[in-house]
């Protein structure tokens, strides 16, 4: 995929004219350093998230929320790291993150937010019924709340230019991806999953990111069961 990406005349020429490349907050890297400890559990994870009351505030919304489903009302972010899992932990802060830094007149991040919820969550019963073992339908919902994270680096660094896109595409996806390569020669899909990269997600999450609008025509069932989940959760939504 790296070497994929570089050889993208398009999105060589796009990053090299972006001011700023995102990165992740101080929290991912602490959360990363903990799950990577010999003494890490739910309890840990929980501790380094609780520094952010107003990210312990959204994960415990989207908690409850009708995506995941819980037996139960979740009142406690050590409950929610127990039930979400630490790979849905970490990627609701990469998520948070990206939104909360944006506010932007005009655009509603919220039904963005929804959107990526919404993916994740389908994805993950996408590989579920499909015979996903639990890393795996965690790491669909990883990758489908993270998979328009190309969008949120457009609008970041072009916010005028990309917010009129957005408008002329008036949410057809299809229309937006054409626009999107007539502009810049690339879409949101590929910038995203370059993102993701630097920020050295798992080549699962990365590879499905970057084809969440368009499997390659003769990859059919060969494909990554994550990546397909996640392009058929975006396909369904789109179409539906």
């Amino acid at each position: 995929m790296w070497r994929h990406c570089h050889q993208n005349p398009g999105l060589v020429t796009l990053l090299a004219n972006l001011r700023k490349i995102p990165t992740p907050p101080t929290l991912y890297f602490e959360i990363r350093e903990e799950l990577n400890s010999e003494d890490s559990n739910a309890g840990s994870i929980a501790e380094i998230v609780a520094r952010d009351p107003a990210l312990v505030a959204k994960i415990l919304k989207v908690a409850n929320s009708g995506f995941y489903a819980m037996p139960r009302t979740i009142t406690d972010i050590n409950e929610a790291v127990v039930y979400l899992g630490t790979d849905t932990i970490t990627s609701l802060v990469l998520a948070a993150h990206m939104f909360d830094r944006m506010p932007m007149p005009g655009i509603n991040l919220d039904a963005m937010w929804q959107h990526s919820l919404m993916v994740a969550a389908l994805a993950r019963n996408i590989a579920g019924e499909q015979g996903g073992d639990r890393l795996t339908v965690n790491t669909a919902g990883v990758a489908g709340l993270l998979h328009d994270i190309g969008q949120l680096t457009l609008l970041s660094n072009i916010p005028e230019h990309y917010q009129s896109i957005l408008q002329q595409a008036g949410g057809d996806e299809g229309l937006l991806l054409e626009l999107e390569h007539g502009q810049f020669g690339v879409g949101h899909a590929e910038l995203g999953s370059y993102v993701l990269g630097l920020w050295s997600l798992p080549d699962a999450v990365v590879e499905a990111v970057a084809q969440h609008h368009s499997l390659p025509a003769d990859s059919g069932q060969s494909a990554d069961l994550i990546t397909r989940s996640v392009f058929m959760a975006e396909w369904l939504l789109r179409e539906f």
